[in-house]
């Protein structure tokens, strides 16, 4: 259902003889196990630096929504063999991206300026943390050899 309305929405914005001046509100990148990717998850997750992406305020590439496409996935995988972050955890995540922002008051402005919650934009943090686990499950029993 959320498909069909981002779908209808951006087709009403994209409609010839639409108003110029109205703003793109997000553009749909794609669908991943039934939960749509709009420009702004990704673009969060970079500006942020979570989900495997270093921080920064520049333009994301096909490649980094590749990335952010897989993080999903692998999101998904984790859920489907319980791998959680604990609330603490999650706390003190949160507070790292405050810090790098400079604070409440900055990412609350961020935040803001980009039309983007609080909440989601803290979940966002704590998948982040799911992700790491999840590498941390899987492929801890993975050995590299030292062809040294």
């Amino acid at each position: 259902m959320r498909r069909a309305a981002m779908v209808a929405l951006l087709g009403l914005l994209l409609a010839p003889g639409a108003p110029s001046a109205a703003p793109l509100v997000d553009a749909l990148i794609g669908v991943v196990v039934g939960k749509t990717v709009a420009a702004s998850d990704g673009a969060l997750a970079r500006a942020r630096g979570v989900s495997g992406f270093a921080p920064s305020t520049a333009p994301i590439s096909r490649d980094e929504f590749d990335r952010y496409t897989d993080a999903r996935l692998l999101l998904d995988e984790a859920g489907r063999i319980g791998i959680s972050a604990e609330p603490a955890e999650i706390d003190r995540a949160w507070a790292a991206v405050v810090a790098r922002a400079g604070g409440d008051g900055a990412l609350d402005r961020w935040l803001d300026a980009q039309a983007i919650d609080r909440a989601w934009a803290r979940r966002l943090v704590e998948q982040d943390l799911v992700r790491g686990r999840f590498f941390e499950a899987r492929f801890a029993a993975f050995v590299f050899p030292d062809h040294a």
